[in-house]
């Protein structure tokens, strides 16, 4: 399943902190520290993006791989900024 939500607030698309990956949202999507070690990274409700339906359950389970949470490991991961 192929899910794009827009984003609702663009100051909040992407952001990062020194002690993690990036975070895209309102943590909507949070990559942690040591990502590829540990299943601390997670997902939750999307509050930055337009979400008309409620899919989430199924955003969950296509996402983090089951229904039984919302932490993730990452395998490897690459963010680029696009300038325009």
């Amino acid at each position: 399943m192929k899910i794009k939500l827009p984003i609702s607030d663009l100051s909040n698309a992407i952001s990062y902190d020194k002690k993690s990956g990036p975070i895209f949202g309102k943590q909507d999507i949070f990559i942690s520290d040591e990502c590829n070690s540990y299943r601390n990274s997670f997902i939750s409700r999307p509050l930055s993006y337009k979400n008309d339906i409620d899919l989430f359950s199924a955003y969950l389970k296509n996402f983090c791989g089951s229904d039984d949470g919302n932490k993730f490991r990452v395998v490897d991961y690459e963010v680029y900024k696009v300038s325009w």
